[in-house]
């Protein structure tokens, strides 16, 4: 792997670490969890993010990639987390980050021409 390609595989994980993944509208708490795109939008107006740009291509991609990646659960279970505070960025879903972090990452170091994983890159 290039250090161009594993450089953005670590800009990856630093979007993963401050974003919510997309996913099921259901925290399955009853509570409402917020989309990726509301979460993402949120994430730029309070500077909170990396991601620069359009949210809903970046939320697209997340979601598309995260099956693929074998973590299908994790994007629900961070996204659900960001959605239990009334602002995204006073959210702390450690576990939840690292989980998704952790596969999605793996996933595109080792798939680096899947067409998601440089979207994701290039999102911020």
């Amino acid at each position: 792997m290039t250090g161009k390609k594993f450089l953005g595989c670590l800009m990856l994980t630093s979007l993963l670490i401050t974003l919510g993944a997309c996913g099921s509208d259901d925290d399955g708490d009853g509570g409402e969890t917020r989309s990726c795109e509301a979460l993402c939008n949120e994430g730029q107006a309070g500077s909170c993010t990396t991601v620069q740009g359009d949210c809903g291509a970046f939320c697209a991609a997340l979601d598309r990639a995260a099956p693929k990646a074998g973590c299908a659960d994790a994007p629900d279970d961070y996204q659900a987390c960001l959605s239990e505070t009334a602002n995204v960025c006073d959210a702390e879903c450690g576990s939840e980050e690292s989980a998704l972090e952790s596969c999605v990452t793996s996933y595109c170091v080792q798939n680096p021409s899947d067409a998601d994983c440089p979207l994701l890159a290039a999102s911020f």
